[in-house]
């Protein structure tokens, strides 16, 4: 063999038994450095499971005292508007007490209402940390809009914005179909099958009416025609001093005719207590209807009653009153109402009220 070729051989074999022994030195401080399975990765330390494990302990408690928490607020709220809910509604209550105290002190006998009580409010009464006010209005100086011809509330509807006389057929016809006991539609009406129709369908009432509100579920009947759209306040007393026959309403604008109506009394407009919206549409001119809110004015109401439009019957006195009454909290939004119709009598020598309808809310 030659030399060079022995002197190559003998380079590889000494390089082979020097890996050899520094594999054996390796082997001998960590025989099996993947954790003793072939092919997998050494196990994680405990030390890093604990931290994992606080970690997700840490969050959970943390999810479950934020929920506690927001709990504890959302009971806290609740119950803070509970207590002002109740302290606005007993305000509110002493407000109709008040005024029935007002009524029951006035000194006329039987159901006879006074001018000077024809209608009055309380202002603002501070009682203990909140205050109530309360306004009072006879009933009798509305028209009755379960007993109203139709003449009277087109009249109503004419003065205060309804211009359209297709709409104000509709809303005429749909009135009548609305409280009379068939279910014969007028030609421009609406009984059960229209009422049926509609997205949210309901059934008419085929009775009278029971709130004046109710005028809202009536075929043509818009907030705006029946609250009215006004709203500065300083055109809306304008156009009500005016009187119907000359104001101008514009374009889309309505006064509303909700504060001219009732549904209940015995159908009688009071001459001590109607607006002169009112006198006109029962049927007495511009001018008889300046008279008698001049003539009472001065306590001068006297004489033979006026005719008015077939099937409206006057009157000088009404046992009927309608009470609303709000009561409110220093820095609550909660403002609570209550409106009431009440009757005045007399059980023997004294006075007495007797509700016949109430209605309250937030």
């Amino acid at each position: 063999m030659p030399k060079a070729q022995k002197s190559r051989e003998g380079f590889f074999m000494r390089e082979r038994e020097h890996r050899g022994r520094r594999a054996a030195r390796v082997g001998a401080r960590d025989p099996n450095p993947t954790g003793g399975v072939p092919g997998h990765r050494r196990a994680a330390s405990p030390r890093g499971v604990a931290l994992i494990m606080v970690v997700w302990v840490m969050v959970f408690v943390s999810i479950v005292v934020s929920a506690f928490a927001f709990a504890m607020r959302t009971e806290l709220s609740a119950a803070r508007n509970f207590k002002e809910e109740a302290e606005a509604f007993a305000l509110a209550e002493a407000g109709v007490a008040w005024a029935a105290a007002t009524l029951a002190n006035e000194g006329a006998t039987g159901g006879g209402a006074s001018p000077a009580l024809s209608a009055f409010s309380s202002g603002d009464i501070p009682l203990g940390r909140g205050r109530y006010r309360v306004s009072v209005t006879a009933e009798g100086g509305r028209i009755n809009l379960n007993g109203a011809p139709v003449e009277v509330l087109r009249r109503l509807l004419q003065q205060t914005g309804v211009s359209d006389p297709r709409l104000l057929d509709v809303i005429l016809d749909s009135i009548q179909d609305w409280r009379d006991p068939d279910s014969l539609a007028r030609p421009d009406g609406a009984e059960e099958d229209y009422y049926r129709s509609l997205p949210h369908p309901y059934s008419p009432q085929n009775g009278n009416f029971e709130a004046v509100e109710e005028l809202l579920l009536v075929r043509g009947m818009t907030r705006e025609i029946l609250f009215g759209n006004i709203g500065d306040p300083a055109r809306l007393a304008a156009l009500l001093d005016a009187g119907p026959e000359e104001r101008a309403l514009r374009p889309g604008e309505y006064l509303g005719i909700h504060d001219f109506l009732a549904v209940i009394g015995p159908g009688q407009v009071n001459l001590a207590s109607a607006s002169r919206d009112v006198l006109m549409a029962a049927g007495l001119s511009g001018a008889q209807a300046a008279d008698i809110i001049a003539n009472r004015t001065q306590g001068l109401l006297r004489g033979p009653l006026p005719r008015g439009a077939a099937g409206i019957a006057f009157t000088t006195t009404s046992n009927l009153y309608a009470i609303e009454s709000v009561g409110s909290l220093p820095g609550s939004s909660f403002v609570y109402r209550i409106a009431a119709t009440v009757a005045k009598e007399r059980v023997g020598a004294r006075p007495r009220l007797r509700v016949l309808a109430w209605k309250q809310g937030v």
